[in-house]
C-alpha cells in the first residue's frame, strides 16, 4: 500500500473510489493486519457497486471492530 490512512480517507471523501481501490496492492494486502484500511476499501467497493467484495472484506475484519457501534451499523 502506498497511501496512508489519512490519504485514503481524503481520496474517499473526494468520491474517488476507484482511486482508493487502485492505491492498495491487492497482492500484499492483508485485511486483518490493516483493518482500518480494509474498512475504507470495503466502503469504496460498496460505493462502486461491488457489494460482494465489500461484504467479504467486512466479514474478514468484523472481529477487529466488535465494540465499534459505527462499524456494526
Amino acid at each position: 500500500m502506498s497511501s496512508s490512512i489519512p490519504e485514503l480517507l481524503d481520496i474517499f471523501r473526494q468520491n474517488r473510489f476507484q482511486e482508493v481501490v487502485n492505491s492498495i496492492d491487492q497482492d500484499s494486502f492483508s485485511a486483518l493486519s490493516q483493518p482500518v484500511v480494509a474498512n475504507i476499501l470495503a466502503a469504496a467497493y460498496f460505493r462502486l457497486g461491488e457489494f460482494s467484495l465489500a461484504l467479504s472484506l467486512l466479514s474478514d475484519i468484523e472481529s477487529c471492530f466488535v465494540d465499534d457501534i459505527e462499524y456494526l451499523t
